[in-house]
């Protein structure tokens, strides 16, 4: 990809993640959104117009990348994704090459949170009440995740009850978390150890029969 292109779409994503959300101010100093106040705006309410204002970028520009804001976001979910699973394939080569299964989900939520914390100009908008449209979006890429690790490891743990139901509630635990941590800035050293207690104890528990010590993968 041409230098110039990587450089553009790099300058719209920064743009959405670090100003699009914020309340632009009229000439004389109010909100133009005066019934938020002081709130950041929702991904509802921003538009393509507002992205490219804020971005210094064409219109024009724009849509020759994207066909629209939803494209955006999907082109930057996958970046996102991307960028976690490089993140987990460097750890399990680096601290795990006996495969445990418990070191294993350890890698993917160090990934993730990872994500998360360097990423947290946009992620600190992916709330279920501020930005559902986001949140649901990105809750998809986390589930599939998750999803995939334990069914690619099924044979060692096996869940007690439907996996797509112990998923959703590891899933919506996790990003439950996480939002919290946002809210009460919450050191990541202790975050990440809570979250890794926390889901080395639901591994541990009733929810899951370890058939065998290790996985493999």
């Amino acid at each position: 990809m041409d230098k110039r292109v990587i450089r553009t779409k790099r300058t719209i994503k920064e743009t959405l993640c670090c100003k699009a959300f914020r309340p632009r101010r009229c000439h004389d100093g109010c909100s133009e959104e005066k019934s938020i106040q002081g709130k950041k705006r929702q991904f509802e309410h921003i538009t393509v117009k507002t992205i490219c204002d804020e971005a210094c970028t064409s219109r024009i520009t724009f849509y020759n990348y994207y066909s629209d804001k939803y494209a955006l976001v999907e082109e930057m979910f996958e970046d996102y994704m991307n960028e976690a699973l490089a993140d987990y394939y460097a750890l399990q080569k680096e601290n795990n090459k006996e495969k445990d299964d418990i070191k294993g989900y350890n890698n993917m939520l160090t990934a993730i949170i990872n994500l998360v914390t360097n990423n947290r100009d946009f992620f600190e908008h992916t709330g279920t009440a501020s930005n559902p449209y986001l949140y649901s979006g990105f809750y998809n890429y986390i589930y599939n995740c998750v999803m995939t690790y334990i069914n690619h490891h099924h044979d060692n743990v096996k869940p007690k009850y439907p996996i797509n139901q112990i998923v959703t509630l590891m899933c919506n635990g996790l990003w439950g978390i996480i939002a919290e941590s946002f809210s009460a800035n919450t050191d990541f050293a202790e975050l990440k150890k809570n979250i890794f207690g926390i889901y080395n104890d639901i591994l541990r528990s009733g929810l899951f029969e370890r058939t065998q010590p290790n996985l493999v993968g």
